[in-house]
């Protein structure tokens, strides 16, 4: 994925549809990987030469996407994943932080569900 167009998509300059069709085959990748019990999926993001600062905007639109139903769990886990294995993401504060891993690691957390999600958005406000 492409640092441009994950700011993008957070900042509600790009659409979701936008930011799936350009990470399609990773999203298919992340989506096999996980479905297997123990596995591990890579995430391919080129955004650790330069700082991104994640807000509770970018975290909400995210969860709105999900409630909505524009997404699904593994779109969310995935830029979830992205965010915080950069070495480069920046948090606005540390409940941020604490919130998006809420949204990641399926074996840890479960599956995300509309209320867990809920929950989630609430917690930003």
């Amino acid at each position: 994925m492409h640092r441009e167009d994950l700011v993008e998509y957070l900042n509600g300059v790009k659409t979701h549809k936008e930011l799936m069709e350009s990470i399609s085959e990773e999203l298919r990748s992340f989506r096999s990987s996980l479905k297997v019990k123990g596995g591990s999926a890579s995430i391919k993001y080129d955004g650790d030469n330069q700082r991104t600062l994640i807000t509770s905007e970018h975290i909400k639109r995210l969860c709105l996407d999900y409630l909505n139903k524009n997404v699904d769990d593994f779109f969310v886990s995935y830029i979830a994943d992205t965010l915080l294995l950069s070495e480069n993401t920046i948090y606005e504060d540390e409940n941020i932080r604490e919130q998006l891993e809420l949204l990641t690691d399926f074996e840890v957390n479960g599956h995300l569900s509309s209320e867990s999600v809920k929950h989630i958005y609430r917690t930003l406000l």
